[in-house]
């Protein structure tokens, strides 16, 4: 049951990184390179509307009111 659980991405570890910047992006990079992960990216948070937060980050999109 696990295993079919496993296959469907049910048991998939979902997150969110705060902060679209160059700390935020190598985090970003370092999660989606490692290849046995079960963390699966949503995206990333930053309310900052400035030159600050990059609008996308690592290939994951900002989100959040700073759109």
């Amino acid at each position: 049951m696990v295993r079919n659980w496993a296959r469907q991405g049910r048991l998939d570890r979902r997150t969110i990184v705060v902060g679209a910047d160059q700390n935020g992006e190598t985090l970003v990079k370092a999660l989606k390179v490692q290849e046995d992960s079960d963390i699966c990216m949503l995206g990333v948070f930053d309310d900052r509307n400035d030159d600050r937060a990059m609008d996308t980050c690592g290939g994951s999109p900002k989100l959040g009111q700073g759109r």
